[in-house]
């Protein structure tokens, strides 16, 4: 299959509608570095979200953390229910505090119907939209997590060159008030 074949369903995206810099970020909400990209990202799009949107895609590494999946059906299941971004931060929040019943704790936390929040957790529909953003991930070409595109090309760099580069666009894109 190839990307321009790949169909993605609702992607989950903050910021503006026309942005002049669209970032897609892949992460595992079991992973380090993708909680700290998470943490670093969240300033800008709150100061320049006029020009700038972010999308988040599924990428867990199943292989290497053990509720790597839960995590992203959670995020997503919670979606459905209007809670995406709550549950997206709240999920990186306990990153290291996996267990069986946090996911639940956290829908309960916000909320949500709990009947719900476990039957659109284990849908064909959110295992889908997963599946998805985890091929697309390898049609962008990840090999692991966080990962960037910006604009539609793959960003090949540490962490701290694309805060970096993310700054200094953003410091251009600020001046134009």
């Amino acid at each position: 299959m190839t990307r321009d074949k790949l169909q993605v369903l609702n992607e989950n995206t903050l910021g503006a509608e026309n942005p002049v810099l669209h970032l897609i970020g892949y992460r595992d909400f079991q992973c380090t570095l993708s909680r700290s990209s998470h943490v670093a990202i969240r300033q800008p799009l709150k100061k320049c979200g006029q020009w700038f949107s972010f999308t988040f895609r599924n990428y867990p590494y199943i292989a290497r953390n053990r509720y790597a999946f839960d995590a992203e059906c959670a995020v997503e299941a919670a979606g459905k229910q209007g809670r995406y971004g709550e549950m997206h931060h709240a999920v990186f929040r306990a990153q290291a505090t996996g267990s069986d019943d946090l996911f639940l704790s956290l829908a309960e936390s916000f909320n949500l119907d709990k009947r719900q929040f476990f039957k659109d957790s284990i849908s064909e529909n959110v295992h889908r939209r997963i599946h998805l953003d985890f091929q697309a991930g390898h049609l962008d070409g990840l090999k692991s997590t966080p990962a960037f595109l910006i604009n539609g090309d793959f960003f090949q760099g540490s962490l701290k060159e694309l805060f970096e580069l993310t700054k200094k666009i953003f410091s251009g894109l600020s001046g134009r008030g």
